[in-house]
């Protein structure tokens, strides 16, 4: 449970992960929107409710035992991506960064999210040749080549996948993400991918640069991606 600021932070030992979700399950039955299937879901009762009284009432009438607080609160510290960084800029992972072995990883950006078969062999070749042969992913889709030697970067960063896949995109680029589209998705209207990555390319190659740019392409009927934070 963690939607922005509607969410109660809690903390589960694991040993009482079933009887709270249990206890949350009973909750929504009795106290839950069960007509309107739309609105058949948890976080509209923790909307209409707020966090404060969902968890009295999950204490006082669904579990015997103490709920217990998560902590301290660290979400402004964090954006979607990753920890905010001390200076200001990206903290999406692309890039070339120091970790703390000495070694560097190098997150490359791939645009709306889709790398192909064989560039997916050519990428491990990649990793295993200047790397530790471990590549990553993001929450934003995007790869990390890990462990890599400082004497390496230069050679990485002249091989040609890099220049589809790159540790330094355009911004227009940097930031662009489609939802799934008609291939994968019910809900979804119309075919995203390839038009977001025509419509990024028409930006970069026709509109003046601006600064912190995210795009997002979507055609669900259920709703836009939700706005984020690029720092």
């Amino acid at each position: 449970m963690s939607v922005d600021d509607a969410v109660a932070h809690e903390r589960v030992v694991e040993d009482d992960v079933v009887a709270v979700l249990g206890g949350l399950t009973a909750l929504f039955r009795d106290h839950g929107n069960r007509e309107n299937r739309r609105r058949a879901h948890i976080k509209f009762l923790v909307d209409e409710w707020g966090p404060a009284k969902l968890r009295r009432v999950l204490q006082e009438e669904y579990v015997d035992f103490e709920l217990h607080t998560a902590g301290t609160e660290l979400r402004e510290e964090y954006s979607c991506n990753a920890g905010v960084p001390d200076d200001p800029g990206y903290a999406d992972h692309v890039g070339v960064h120091r970790q703390r072995d000495g070694n560097f990883y190098v997150g490359l950006n791939v645009l709306v999210g889709r790398v192909g078969a064989a560039e997916t062999i050519e990428l491990a070749d990649i990793a295993e040749q200047y790397g530790s042969g471990e590549v990553r992913l993001t929450q934003r889709q995007n790869l990390l080549l890990t462990d890599v030697p400082e004497e390496n970067l230069d050679a990485l960063n002249d091989e040609p996948l890099l220049e589809r896949y790159s540790p330094d995109p355009h911004p227009f680029q940097r930031g662009s993400i489609a939802c799934t589209g008609t291939e994968f998705c019910s809900p979804s209207i119309v075919e995203t991918k390839n038009r977001q990555v025509r419509f990024s390319r028409w930006l970069v190659e026709n509109v003046a640069l601006l600064d912190d740019v995210e795009n997002f392409t979507s055609t669900s009927r259920t709703g836009p991606l939700p706005a984020r934070n690029p720092r």
